[in-house]
């Protein structure tokens, strides 16, 4: 995020009746560790160190005079909400994509249609209640070429 809006800094924002702050911590791997990429390695580690750090944070605030009303995550960073839950604070997950996505991330996991594989990465996905999805807009993280070339760095 601060490398996309250098305008994002660690300052409370007033909105509406109270104000949003992005907090942000190091997973303690150099920025061109080659680890980044292994999500059998990295996600793991990231939740690992994360909800420790994340609960520092939570409680420096408190200690600041400043207590986190609220922890708003994604869904695909779910230990975040168990550290708020842990800790007693409201948490709300922000779903950042659109409910086809979410559709199509849904019959993927429950394998109720079927998606492009290796052997047939042309394959269109017919998604219930949807128009038909060409291979080529299918979710990256569902895709399997395009998720390889992604996680390889050749997107």
């Amino acid at each position: 995020m601060r490398k996309a809006n250098s305008n994002i800094n660690d300052q409370a924002t007033p909105i509406g009746s109270g104000f949003i702050r992005f907090e942000f911590f190091q997973d303690g791997l150099p920025e061109d560790d080659p680890k980044r990429t292994d999500l059998d390695y990295y996600v793991p580690r990231l939740e690992l160190v994360g909800k420790d750090l994340v609960t520092q944070m939570i409680k420096r605030h408190a200690t600041e005079g400043r207590p986190v009303s609220c922890v708003v995550n994604n869904p695909f960073i779910p230990w975040v909400c168990d550290v708020a839950v842990e800790l007693e604070i409201p948490q709300a997950t922000l779903w950042v994509q659109s409910c086809a996505v979410f559709s199509a991330y849904y019959h993927y996991n429950n394998k109720t249609v079927s998606f492009p594989t290796e052997a047939e990465p042309n394959m269109d996905v017919q998604l219930p209640g949807m128009p038909f999805l060409k291979h080529d807009e299918v979710p990256s993280f569902l895709h399997p070429l395009i998720h390889i070339r992604f996680w390889e760095g050749q997107s």
